[in-house]
């Protein structure tokens, strides 16, 4: 499981053209702190997209259902990234863009997408 954003990064790179998406992407579970895989990367080497995608992808995979649990609410998802960012493992300015806009994207977007899939 913790070998698939190596290998997105690997997969993504015979593409040149795509440039730093790769690194993006393959980032996408690395933590400021360096506590995140599979580089253990720290703040240092972790650019404002990478930021991004790693915040988006956590609340994503919190607030969907998942074969072995049930989606969370956005709020209760909310509460656990905060402990990562006050923890310094995901970045506060990102997360507070998230805050602001939470009850939108859990009403146009995660919301509709839940009422689409199947039970």
């Amino acid at each position: 499981m913790r070998e698939h954003s190596y290998m997105t990064g690997e997969l993504l790179s015979a593409f040149s053209e795509l440039g730093e998406i790769i690194n993006w992407a393959a980032n996408h579970h690395e933590k400021l702190d360096g506590s995140g895989y599979p580089l253990h990367l720290n703040a240092d080497y972790l650019h404002l997209p990478d930021r991004i995608i790693a915040i988006a992808d956590i609340f994503t995979a919190l607030t969907e259902n998942r074969p072995y649990r049930q989606a969370m609410g956005y709020q209760q998802a909310l509460r656990l990234i905060e402990n990562d960012v006050i923890n310094g493992a995901l970045d506060a300015n990102v997360f507070a863009v998230l805050c602001q806009h939470a009850d939108t994207l859990h009403r146009d977007i995660i919301g509709k997408k839940r009422d689409r899939s199947p039970p």
